[in-house]
């Protein structure tokens, strides 16, 4: 008679119930499958959603920094002006009212 230790006869009993348990069916693996590619789809859309919105983000900082410029431009530019109009006005004679 041959006598296991418990380690060896846990181990055998676990190999033994492996081989007992029916391997996973094939529906619930082409389901997992199924879900897998569903997620790989989503987050391949995300990543080019996020590449999308960055690029756009870039772009729209771009044309904010030129609009500001172009703001400050023309600010300067009515500056001028304002200062021109007020030295003409300055020079005119005031009438007399009737």
């Amino acid at each position: 008679m041959i006598l296991l230790s418990w380690q060896a006869a846990f181990a055998l009993l676990q190999c033994e119930l492996w081989r007992l348990t029916p391997p996973p069916t094939a529906p619930k693996i082409g389901r997992m499958e199924q879900e897998l590619s569903s997620l790989e789809f989503k987050l391949g859309t995300l990543v080019q959603q996020v590449h999308l919105l960055r690029t756009d983000g870039v772009a729209l900082r771009e044309r904010v920094a030129a609009l500001e410029a172009e703001n400050q431009r023309l600010k300067a530019k009515l500056d001028v002006a304002t200062a021109r109009i007020e030295s003409v006005l300055a020079m005119i004679p005031e009438t007399m009212e009737s």
